[in-house]
C-alpha cells in the first residue's frame, strides 16, 4: 500500500521543510499530491504547482481541475503559464522542460521551499534509460534519473521513482483520485512516446521484472561510477606534476578502457568539454611517445608531449562591446552570434527571457551584479564561485545587460534565471548560437 510518509522517509527531511510539489494533472502527479497531502502542514509544508505549457486547447481547463483538486485536499496552489512567444519552432520537449522548472525554481523561492518534488516513477526511468541509451550510450548517461538532485540551491527529488506506473494507475482507481488525460502522451512525434507506445511494452512482455532490473542497474551503476572516481581521483592525484602537468606514464600498462576513464576523469576536473573524436585521438597521443600535439579546448589548450598531458591557459582576448538595438537579427560575439528575437529561433543553443529594449553584451566588469530568482542581489563574481566557474574561464564568458542588471550570462540553466525587474516588460528572447570549429561567421 502507497503511503506518502514512507515514500519521504529516505530523504530525512526536517518537520516543516518547505516543499513544491509539481502536479501536470495526469494519473502520476495526481497520486503524488493526493499521498503527500495528509504531511501538510505539520511534517511538510507543501506547495502545489501548476503549469499550463499553452500546447493543447485543454491546457486552462486541465489547470483549473488541479486548482480545485489541490484545494479540496486543503494545498496552497501557485500556478504558471508559458507564454507562446516564448516557443521555439523546433526541440519543444527541451524547451518545455527548461520553462517547466524554471517556473518551478521561481515558485520554491517564491514561497521559501528548498525541495522539489515531482512524479517521475519506474516507468519513467525504464524510458530515461532507453532514450539516453539511443543518445549517448555514456555509462553516466544509463545511471537514469537520480533519486534527488540539485538545481541551484534546491533539491529536486523523486518520491515514486521506484513505483509503477500500474500501481500508481490502481491507487487512483482505489481512492477516487481525479486524473486529466494527457493527449501529448499519444502524439508519437515525441521520442519518449514512441519508446512508452512501442518499446517498453514490448521488454514488459518479455519479462514483467523489467522494472525492477532497472530500478537495479542504475542504483549498482551510480555505485560503481561513484567508486570509479573515487580511484580515478586518487591515481591522477599521484600522477600530477603541478597543477597543469599529468604523468601519463603510469597508465600505459593499463587496459585502454581504464585510460578512458581516466582520461575522462582530468578533463571533467580540468572543466574541459571535449567531442568524443577528439578525446580518442588525445588518448592515442598520450600513448605514442614520438612528437607532440595541441588540441583546443575553449579557454585552455592541451598539450601532450613524451606521454604527459599539459594545460596551458590561454589569455582571454579583449572584446568590444556589442548592442543588440535591432530586434530579429543576428550579431557576432567570440564563439558565435546572439541576437533579440520575438520567439526562440530553431538554431539557439541558448535563450532567456529578457526585457524590451537594447541589450549589451560584452565580457564581465568588476562591481557587475545580477538579481537572483528569490528576488536578492548578488556580485556576478560571488554567482560565478558558487556555481564553481574556475577563474581562468570566467574572463571569456558573455553576459547581457541591461544598464545596471545582468539578464543573461553564458552557460547558466535557463532553470536558474535571474529575475527580470517587475517594472520591465519581457517581450524578447535573448538567443546565443554557438558556432562550431569549422563553422563560418555570418555576415550581418
Amino acid at each position: 500500500m502507497l503511503d506518502g510518509a514512507q515514500l519521504m522517509a529516505p530523504y530525512a527531511l526536517t518537520p516543516g521543510t518547505g516543499v513544491v510539489v509539481a502536479v501536470s494533472g495526469g494519473v502520476d502527479s495526481m497520486v503524488l499530491m493526493t499521498l503527500l497531502a495528509p504531511l501538510h502542514p505539520h511534517q511538510l509544508r507543501l506547495t502545489v504547482a501548476q503549469y499550463d505549457h499553452q500546447l493543447r486547447p485543454t491546457s486552462a481547463a486541465e489547470q483549473a481541475a488541479v486548482v480545485a483538486y489541490a484545494k479540496q485536499l486543503g494545498l496552497p496552489v501557485q500556478t504558471g503559464r508559458w507564454e507562446r512567444s516564448a516557443q521555439p519552432h523546433a526541440g519543444l520537449e527541451a524547451a518545455a522542460r527548461t520553462a517547466r522548472y524554471a517556473f518551478l525554481t521561481a515558485t520554491a523561492h517564491a514561497c521559501g521551499a528548498t525541495v522539489i518534488a515531482t512524479a517521475h516513477h519506474a516507468d519513467d526511468q525504464l524510458e530515461t534509460l532507453l532514450f539516453r541509451l539511443t543518445r549517448s550510450g555514456r555509462a553516466r548517461a544509463l545511471t537514469g534519473i537520480a533519486p534527488a538532485r540539485p538545481l541551484g540551491d534546491l533539491t529536486v527529488i523523486h518520491p515514486l521513482l521506484a513505483v509503477a506506473k500500474a500501481e500508481l494507475q490502481a491507487f487512483a482507481a482505489a481512492h477516487a483520485v481525479p486524473v486529466l488525460e494527457d493527449a501529448s502522451n499519444r502524439d508519437l512525434r515525441f521520442s519518449r512516446n514512441q519508446l512508452r507506445a512501442q518499446v517498453v511494452p514490448v521488454l514488459k512482455a518479455q519479462n514483467p521484472q523489467v522494472l525492477a532490473h532497472t530500478t537495479r542497474l542504475t542504483t549498482e551503476l551510480s555505485g560503481l561510477i561513484a567508486l570509479a572516481d573515487q580511484q580515478a581521483s586518487q591515481l591522477l592525484t599521484a600522477a600530477a606534476v603541478g597543477s597543469d602537468t599529468v604523468d601519463w606514464h603510469p597508465f600505459l600498462a593499463q587496459a585502454h578502457s581504464t585510460q578512458q576513464v581516466l582520461l575522462q576523469a582530468q578533463l571533467r576536473a580540468w572543466q574541459c568539454h571535449l567531442p568524443q573524436a577528439t578525446q580518442t585521438a588525445l588518448l592515442q597521443a598520450l600513448q605514442q611517445a614520438p612528437g607532440a600535439r595541441t588540441f583546443a579546448a575553449g579557454a585552455v589548450t592541451l598539450t601532450v608531449s613524451d606521454h604527459r598531458l599539459h594545460r596551458v591557459r590561454v589569455a582571454a582576448p579583449a572584446m568590444t562591446p556589442v548592442v543588440l538595438a535591432a530586434a530579429e537579427q543576428w550579431y557576432a560575439v567570440p564563439g558565435g552570434r546572439i541576437g533579440r528575437f520575438a520567439t526562440r529561433p530553431s538554431e539557439a543553443t541558448e535563450w532567456a527571457l529578457v526585457p524590451a529594449g537594447p541589450l549589451t553584451v560584452r565580457t564581465r566588469r568588476p562591481g557587475d551584479r545580477l538579481v537572483l530568482p528569490n528576488g536578492q542581489h548578488q556580485l556576478l563574481r560571488r554567482f560565478w564561485i558558487n556555481a564553481k566557474v574556475p577563474t581562468w574561464a570566467r574572463a571569456t564568458r558573455l553576459i547581457a545587460c541591461t544598464e545596471d542588471t545582468v539578464v543573461w550570462v553564458q552557460g547558466k540553466e535557463r532553470a536558474q534565471l535571474f529575475q527580470v525587474p517587475q517594472t520591465d516588460i519581457i517581450q524578447a528572447v535573448l538567443a546565443f548560437q554557438t558556432l562550431t570549429e569549422g563553422t563560418t561567421q555570418p555576415h550581418e
